[in-house]
C-alpha cells in the first residue's frame, strides 16, 4: 500500500525500511537522487495523526528549534504517509552535543501563549490529545491528560472500578495543588527515541506531541524511562531556572506518559501508575 501511495508524488524511487518507532513504519526513500524520511500507518487515524504531526514540526521550526521539514502528508484510503527532510544520523563516536539539546528546549520553553492547549487536537502515539484551550493549567492537565487517559483505560479493561477510585482521589487531590503555571511550547513527548542527533552531533526533536502547556512536563518526560546526561540540564537551567516543587511535581507529569503506555502496550504499566495515583494523593 505504501509503495501505491508514494507513486502519487513520486514516478520512480527506491524505499529502503529502516528502525523506526513502535507506533510507525520507518523507511529511506529516494527519488531524483534527493533522500527522504517517511512514516507509514494503515490506522483510521493516519492522515489526521501526520498532518497534525507536520503542523507541529512547523511550528517547532517557527520557534527555532531543530526538526525535520515537513515535506508531504499522502494517504490513500484509510492508510497514510509523512515525508519529512531526511537528516543523516550520528554515527558511532560522534560527539553528541546535549548541551545544545538543553538550550534547546529552554529557548522553545520561552515561547508562551494565553492558554493551554492548541488550535487542534493530536496523538500522542496514536491515540487522541485534546487541546481544548484552558487558562486553568491544573484542570487543562487534570481533565484533558489524566482523566481522560485514566477512561480510556477503563474502556480497555486495564482499570477496574476500584482502580478508578483511586484515580479519581489522584485528580481531585492534585486539582489543587498543581501550579497556575504560564501556557509554554512544549514538544510534549520528550524521550531519549525523540532528541535525535545528526552526523555533526547536533541535536533534533522529532515526533511532537505538541501543546502549551506547563514547561515542567517536557523536563519530567526527559526523565521518565533514564535521564539525559547533567550537561542538558545544566545549560537548560542557564536560560530557564527551575521553579520551586519541581521534584514533587515530577511523578504527577510522568503519570500522564505511563498512562499513554498502559493504553499503547498494556498491562505491563499498570503497577506503576497505580503506585504514583496511591503514593502522591
Amino acid at each position: 500500500m505504501l509503495k501505491s501511495i508514494l507513486t502519487q508524488k513520486f514516478p520512480n524511487f527506491e524505499l529502503k525500511p529502516i528502525s523506526g518507532g513502535d507506533i510507525n513504519e520507518a523507511f529511506v526513500l529516494i527519488a531524483d537522487s534527493e533522500h527522504y524520511f517517511v512514516k507509514y500507518n494503515s490506522k483510521p487515524v493516519s492522515k489526521d495523526m501526520f498532518e497534525a504531526e507536520s503542523l507541529s514540526l512547523s511550528l517547532l521550526r517557527e520557534n527555532d528549534v531543530r526538526a525535520p521539514k515537513p515535506i508531504e502528508v499522502l494517504s490513500k484510503g484509510q492508510a497514510a504517509c509523512l515525508i519529512l527532510e531526511y537528516i543523516k544520523p550520528a554515527q558511532f563516536g560522534v560527539r553528541k552535543n546535549y548541551e545544545a539539546a538543553g538550550t534547546m528546549l529552554a529557548h522553545l520553553h520561552l515561547n508562551n501563549q494565553k492558554s493551554h492547549g492548541w488550535s487542534r487536537h493530536n496523538y500522542i502515539g496514536h491515540l487522541n490529545q485534546s487541546n481544548d484551550q484552558s487558562s486553568h493549567w491544573p484542570e487543562f492537565y487534570i481533565n484533558q491528560r489524566i482523566r481522560t487517559q485514566l477512561i480510556n483505560a477503563h474502556t480497555r479493561g486495564y482499570l477496574d472500578l476500584t482502580d478508578m477510585k483511586v484515580g479519581e482521589r489522584f485528580c481531585r487531590y492534585w486539582m489543587d495543588k498543581l501550579p497556575h503555571a504560564t501556557p509554554s511550547c512544549l514538544h510534549g513527548d520528550l524521550w531519549s527515541g525523540n532528541l535525535y542527533f545528526d552526523s555533526e552531533g547536533n541535536p533534533w526533536f522529532i515526533d511532537p506531541a505538541l501543546y502549551y502547556g506547563h514547561h515542567e512536563v517536557d523536563l519530567a518526560m526527559t526523565k521518565l524511562f533514564g535521564s539525559f546526561p547533567k550537561v542538558f540540564y545544566d545549560a537548560y537551567d542557564v536560560i530557564k531556572p527551575r521553579e520551586n516543587g519541581e521534584k514533587e511535581r515530577l511523578p504527577i507529569y510522568q503519570l500522564y506518559y505511563l498512562l499513554v503506555h498502559l493504553n499503547l502496550f498494556g498491562l505491563s504499566y499498570k503497577s506503576s501508575c497505580m503506585n504514583i495515583m496511591k503514593n502522591y494523593a
